[in-house]
């Protein structure tokens, strides 16, 4: 089975990320990209897009994420820095998961329960 093929937003996103944040030293804000983003899809006739919808696409993408923005890995120390980064996000989950079932315990009866193992998936 093949991937699905990526809407005309996210090759458009892809291209401007491809040329303006090759790399993690070259990240760039997720609204700095959207702003790009939004210009080129007027250009070329279709509707700009809010930050939900710009978060969506990029997620279709090859691209990592970081503090700093997104980007394009170009070597393994950028895949490495943002395999960091998912981890500190899944434990964030993990632990904001934990805060809401202890806050609730009574919602949480009949074996509802979330593992999170940060390791699985991500080595």
């Amino acid at each position: 089975m093949s991937a699905p093929e990526p809407s005309e937003e996210a090759r458009c996103l892809m291209k401007i990320l491809e040329f303006h944040a090759a790399g993690r030293r070259n990240a760039i804000l997720r609204d700095e990209a959207r702003t790009m983003l939004n210009a080129t899809l007027r250009s070329v006739g279709l509707a700009p897009v809010g930050d939900r919808k710009m978060r969506d696409i990029y997620a279709e993408l090859p691209v990592c994420s970081c503090d700093d923005g997104i980007f394009v890995p170009t070597k393994g120390a950028d895949l490495a820095e943002f395999q960091g980064y998912l981890r500190a996000r899944v434990k964030a989950l993990a632990e904001r998961w934990k805060r809401v079932t202890d806050a609730h315990p009574e919602l949480a009866t009949g074996g509802i329960q979330m593992e999170l193992d940060i390791d699985r998936g991500l080595e």
